[in-house]
């Protein structure tokens, strides 16, 4: 499956925030930023494409903060963004929440460049939600406390 550019939706750089599309496969080393996700919803199906054809686009989550690192897929039928963060949601504990979360935690797996390997070629659905406590953290990313909060459960195909 090949994603074009020009197919997926325009993201939109909103009070200074730079966007970078195509980054190149590379920028999944970075650090990136986990408490990033994007929208999931029950039924849904995510495909990822090969390695080779991995379209990467970089979004500043404060206007010369961290980055989130978000990754062209097919979700369900139509080329759409994800954040990796999505597929490796835990628990306050750290507890993986699904399978795909468990794979993706794996201590092998030292940053998104390596998760997205685990997950090229490969499609995984929304086995509905479940409501875990979850670490709240400041715009500084310090952790400030806990909340409830409904995580998407994600299965392999």
């Amino acid at each position: 499956m090949k994603i074009k550019v020009e197919d997926l939706p325009v993201i939109k750089g909103t009070n200074g925030r730079k966007i970078k599309v195509n980054v190149g496969i590379e920028a999944l080393k970075e650090s990136g930023n986990a408490m990033v996700s994007t929208a999931l919803r029950d039924g849904d199906v995510i495909a990822f494409p090969d390695v080779q054809d991995a379209i990467i686009t970089s979004q500043e989550v404060r206007a010369n903060g961290p980055k989130a690192m978000l990754i062209a897929v097919s979700k369900n039928g139509a080329a759409a963004y994800a954040a990796m963060g999505s597929f490796r949601k835990t628990d306050v504990n750290f507890k993986p929440i699904g399978e795909v979360s468990e794979e993706l935690n794996k201590a092998d797996y030292q940053n998104d460049f390596d998760r997205y390997h685990a997950l090229a070629g490969r499609t995984v659905t929304v086995n509905g939600f479940q409501t875990v406590t979850v670490a709240t953290f400041s715009d500084a990313g310090q952790r400030i406390g806990t909340e409830e909060r409904e995580v998407p459960i994600v299965v392999f195909a």
